[in-house]
């Protein structure tokens, strides 16, 4: 389904997955910068679009297990007596991993154990102008200068004149000094226009540096390790918002992740409520007093939602939170301390009504939920407390 909202100028698409990650409203970019990461706080220049409930998640191909796995290896490999690399440049949450890959880099270029001595440019940062963009599938970008690129490398390409258009940001495959090819099937080529920069920035490009370093390492005659491991699959970073504070700019999060600096997604949250009719316990007139409420879940693999309770003599609402066991993300809970994978038996969340909710003639319930990318099935909720009329519903 293709939605066209009044508030933007551009088409929406449902998501239609058929799990969890259905649930949840816009999502746009965030950007985490140098100081950013606190632990469970993390620091914008901006939490003016951020609210409660939203999720924010960071897709990383480079995490900061990896990375140190790597150092820790190369000491291995080098000199098991000793940890230069991994003391020297241990990455830490919060830390830039494209600053990092440049520092490792550099000192695999100044290290005299190791034969090759172009770590470093072979992951640095170029750019350059464009002579020509064929039209072939795929199409050839032959540049004016020698580009130093290697494939795989990230590549923003700018104002060429293509059908179709050839502008944007590609994987790149190198067939020349001053050629290499993006993956698009081009009718009409372009000439001498346009620019081409490496996305340093992006994810995606680290993930191709990585990969070039891991390569040139187990090709390195003077290493004896050949069995360096290039990155094949991302790790997803989620977590949710618990508060915010918009002095500070701090967003206090649900569990402490080894985010890094870059692009996170913010998934909005909305609002999903169920409000259940009057229940009288079938006498609507005589005073009774409802003490206790049991909700009956599917499971709870939800972070928190809330039961409301109001009543004909208090017809304001009091909400009590329900606290859920997360979403089942893996490293989110510790072994046995929650429903692994998503998957979890029935379960119910009891709690006392509260006291001024008790005496009544009849009572309303309402559930609520207000966290991105969960989702939740209630099978009933009971109640149980004195139906006739006892001494305790008149009590004032």
């Amino acid at each position: 389904m293709y939605l066209g909202a009044a508030d933007v100028n551009y088409m929406e698409q449902e998501r239609k997955d058929f799990e969890r990650t259905d649930y949840a409203d816009r999502e746009f970019p965030i950007t985490l910068g140098a100081g950013g990461y606190l632990s469970n706080y993390l620091k914008f220049s901006s939490v003016s679009d951020l609210d409660v409930g939203d999720v924010l998640t960071q897709d990383q191909t480079l995490t900061i297990y990896t990375f140190n796995a790597l150092l820790e290896k190369l000491d291995t490999d080098l000199d098991p007596t000793a940890t230069e690399y991994y003391s020297a440049l241990m990455a830490s949450p919060g830390d830039n991993l494209r600053t990092k890959l440049v520092s490792l880099a550099q000192r695999l270029d100044s290290d005299v154990r190791i034969s090759a001595t172009d770590y470093e440019s072979s992951i640095a940062d170029y750019s350059g102008s464009i002579s020509s963009v064929s039209a072939a599938d795929p199409t050839v970008i032959t540049t004016s200068a020698s580009h130093n690129l290697v494939s795989t490398r990230r590549v923003t390409i700018a104002g060429t004149s293509t059908t179709p258009d050839t502008n944007g940001t590609f994987n790149v495959t190198v067939t020349g000094a001053s050629t290499f090819t993006i993956p698009i099937e081009v009718t009409t080529g372009g000439g001498a226009s346009g620019t081409w920069d490496t996305d340093t920035d992006s994810f995606e490009d680290i993930k191709a540096c990585y990969n070039i370093i891991i390569d040139k390492l187990n090709n390195d005659s003077g290493l004896d390790f050949t069995n360096y491991l290039a990155i094949d699959e991302n790790s997803l970073m989620e977590a949710v918002i618990l508060s915010i504070n918009t002095t500070t700019n701090r967003v206090e999060l649900n569990v402490v992740l080894p985010f890094i600096q870059g692009e996170l997604t913010v998934y909005e949250s909305f609002e999903s409520a169920t409000a259940y009719s009057p229940q009288t316990m079938g006498d609507p007139l005589g005073l009774k007093q409802v003490y206790e409420a049991t909700v009956m879940f599917e499971n709870k693999n939800f972070t928190k939602a809330s039961l409301g309770f109001s009543t004909d003599l208090l017809p304001e609402r009091i909400d009590v939170p329900i606290s859920g066991r997360g979403n089942g993300l893996f490293g989110h809970n510790r072994f046995g301390g929650g429903f692994f994978g998503g998957i979890g038996a029935s379960a119910p969340f009891r709690t006392y009504v509260p006291r001024q909710c008790q005496r009544c003639r009849y009572i309303n319930l309402r559930f609520s939920h207000s966290v991105a990318r969960e989702s939740y099935t209630v099978f009933g909720v009971t109640l149980t407390g004195n139906i006739s009329q006892s001494t305790r519903a008149y009590r004032g």
